[in-house]
């Protein structure tokens, strides 16, 4: 197995493209899950005007939600440091090319979209089967439930957030 990975590691390793490998199959499937609810998080924020402070204070909380969710999954909480983690989170959560990003900027500043947009959102089912996960497993996620709320049930944005940021 070890064997496996160093193979695909030298293969898909190149100058221009970092590749990492590790044995938690499990965090590292909730992280790129994960990921899209986070970006989502960000684009609302990003949406309605949210400062930069108060913004990544909503992040770190999020990130740090992440490690505890991954784990109570059966995942390393670690994992979440690594590329696929950190490295991809950020990525969705902040550049405009990410569409669940913008997928949150839109909700933020109130524009609903369904699924008529011809344009996949992969975060908005996501969030649904992950607010559904949380609940099964009795696992306490504001970011979840602020993205659930906002981009599942249309709440008011503000409102949600003043939820999230009150438990910070």
């Amino acid at each position: 197995e070890k064997k496996d990975l160093k193979i695909v590691k030298s293969v898909l390793s190149t100058p221009k493209l970092k590749v990492n490998t590790n044995h938690d199959v499990i965090g590292t499937e909730f992280c790129g899950i994960i990921k899209n609810i986070l970006a989502i998080s960000q684009g609302i924020c990003k949406g309605m005007g949210i400062n930069d402070n108060a913004k990544f204070a909503v992040f770190t909380k999020s990130y740090n939600e992440t490690k505890c969710i991954i784990e109570k999954l059966g995942g390393n909480r670690s994992t979440v440091d690594d590329y696929c983690g950190f490295g991809d989170i950020i990525t969705a959560s902040t550049l405009n090319v990410s569409r669940n990003h913008t997928l949150g900027i839109w909700y933020g500043q109130g524009v609903y979209l369904d699924e008529q947009t011809g344009v996949l959102f992969e975060g908005k089912n996501t969030s649904k089967v992950f607010k559904q996960i949380c609940d099964e497993h009795d696992i306490h996620s504001p970011t979840v439930d602020f993205v659930y709320h906002t981009v599942i049930e249309n709440k008011n944005p503000k409102i949600e957030f003043n939820r999230i940021w009150d438990e910070l």
